[in-house]
């Protein structure tokens, strides 16, 4: 079960209830409320999608390093954060 903090509920709830206390000590008016409501509830939305679409990216990356590297290293699994690699510049050796 995710913990509530990472509920797309969890930041609706805390943004209509923020716009309520603004409301209440007067800071915004109850139509300007209606409206900041609707727009953040639509950036928290996107918020999730982008972060959801960054997680997928990053997972396909680190899986397609990963096949790469054991395709260098003749079929094998080889953890990446221990492989080292050696720059060679061939214009200046001779």
């Amino acid at each position: 079960m995710k913990a509530g903090y990472k509920t797309t509920e969890f930041w609706m709830t805390a943004v209509t209830s923020l716009l309520a206390l603004l409301v209440t000590v007067g800071w915004v008016t109850q139509a300007d409320a209606q409206t900041l409501q609707q727009a953040l509830a639509a950036m928290v939305v996107a918020l999730g999608a982008v972060i959801t679409n960054g997680v997928v990216v990053w997972h396909y990356i680190n899986s397609r390093t990963d096949v790469k590297l054991a395709d260098v290293l003749g079929g094998q699994y080889v953890d990446p954060a221990n492989v080292t690699l050696e720059v060679v510049d061939d214009a200046h050796s001779q």
